[in-house]
């Protein structure tokens, strides 16, 4: 969890860890990728950014 918080920090939130973790669980992605875990943690980290991306498009978060 943390490293993908790291990731999408770095990708998304000029390394802002805190921001994107604030983001993540406001819109819902951290309980998320915690109900998926068993699944999400065996995804590329490419593969999961994408995910984030359209996770926070749909909930229109700007990112």
């Amino acid at each position: 969890m943390v490293f993908i918080t790291e990731k999408i920090a770095e990708r998304f939130f000029s390394c802002n860890s805190v921001t994107a973790y604030q983001v993540m669980r406001k819109s819902g992605f951290w309980e998320f990728l915690l109900e998926t875990y068993d699944v999400s943690h065996t995804l590329s980290t490419e593969y999961l950014l994408k995910d984030a991306a359209e996770w926070f498009a749909a909930k229109e978060i700007a990112i």
